[in-house]
């Protein structure tokens, strides 16, 4: 059955740059390809999308086209013609999965495994089976062995893209061939299964390297590796105080229930900035109006401007103490005057 035009430009327009209408249209390598690079490389496959879909939506109902249409272009080609689109695809997605075979082992070790980039040639298979071409795994392969010298003797990005080159150039050379039989639809959810499964690994994959070779900067402007970053923040306050916190929480959820567990959930993420402002001015959650004054008082005192004027830090200090100050007076103010309305009902019952 021909799927519906309208649906799938739908697809196209919100879902488009995930491979939904690819999906819609049983391309399951065309939308895995879509999902990994984000819409054909940040859109631009998506965009050509707009004007090649009425080829595909033909395509998608196999039956008639296999049986009507296809004969007929395969005996205007005997075997499927070069496209730019596809090759630039196969350079593209191939020296994308090297980089990522790569980058998913730790920096150290990439110089010892330099032909783990030799796995763009998966990429380049990829894209060359889409559609109605076909073509087998070995020839890609030759090309990316052919470019491994460049990736054992160059630097690893020149090696990543000949390889790339050489798999893409074999694949378009020899591998562009007809698909023989009829596509077999098999049962969508394993169709479906199998992609999941392939989307597993490359997330796999990309969260490795984004693990040991992706870096952020530090507010001092320093490099420091994500795995790093991690193993400070687990090791961190922070992360004591939520391990902490999430434990006093389920605790009370297993003996009170769950209204409980959401009132010390709250209390914990401190909404209001309450405790905050108590670690701000010194003093304990059980401080009275009078304690708070007094802290404050001496706080003021010590980090007034007028008496650091070679601190950097002494005014945004001084200005966050009374803050902190303020967000208290006006939470017990607040408390009072509800507990000073709460009062004459209270008399009544």
């Amino acid at each position: 059955m021909r799927p519906s035009t309208a649906v799938c430009y739908t697809l196209w327009l919100f879902f488009g740059w995930f491979g939904a209408h690819h999906l819609y249209l049983g391309r399951y390598r065309h939308a895995f390809i879509w999902l990994c690079t984000l819409g054909g490389f940040c859109g631009v496959g998506w965009f050509r999308d707009l004007w090649r879909l009425p080829d595909y939506i033909a395509q998608a109902d196999t039956e008639v086209y296999f049986t009507e249409e296809f004969p007929k272009l395969q005996l205007l080609q005997k075997k499927a013609k070069f496209s730019v689109a596809r090759f630039s695809g196969e350079m593209a997605v191939g020296m994308l999965f090297g980089i990522l075979a790569g980058a998913a082992i730790p920096e150290t070790l990439i110089k010892e495994y330099p032909y783990l980039h030799v796995l763009g040639l998966f990429g380049v298979h990829l894209v060359a089976n889409v559609g109605y071409e076909r073509c087998p795994l070995y020839i890609p392969m030759i090309g990316a062995l052919l470019g491994l010298p460049s990736m054992v003797f160059s630097s690893p990005e020149s090696g990543i893209s000949n390889g790339a080159f050489f798999a893409a150039a074999c694949a378009s050379w020899r591998g562009r061939r007809w698909i023989k039989d009829l596509p077999e639809r098999g049962h969508v959810g394993k169709r479906f299964g199998t992609f999941l499964l392939a989307w597993l690994v490359y997330s796999s994959l990309l969260t490795s390297a984004c693990y040991h070779n992706f870096k952020i900067i530090t507010q001092d402007g320093e490099s420091i590796l994500v795995k790093d970053a991690l193993d400070n923040f687990f090791n961190s306050p922070a992360w004591a105080q939520s391990k902490q916190t999430i434990h006093v929480v389920s605790h009370e959820w297993w003996q009170h229930g769950t209204r409980a567990a959401w009132h010390k959930f709250k209390i914990a993420l401190d909404p209001e900035g309450e405790h905050h402002a108590y670690e701000v001015l010194g003093v304990p959650t059980t401080a009275s109006e009078k304690d708070i004054s007094m802290a404050y008082r001496s706080l003021v005192k010590k980090y007034h401007p007028d008496a650091n004027k070679d601190d950097p830090h002494a005014e945004a200090k001084f200005m966050q103490i009374q803050a902190a100050y303020e967000k208290l007076s006006h939470i017990k103010s607040r408390r009072a005057d509800r507990n000073e309305k709460q009062r004459p009902i209270d008399d009544e019952l």
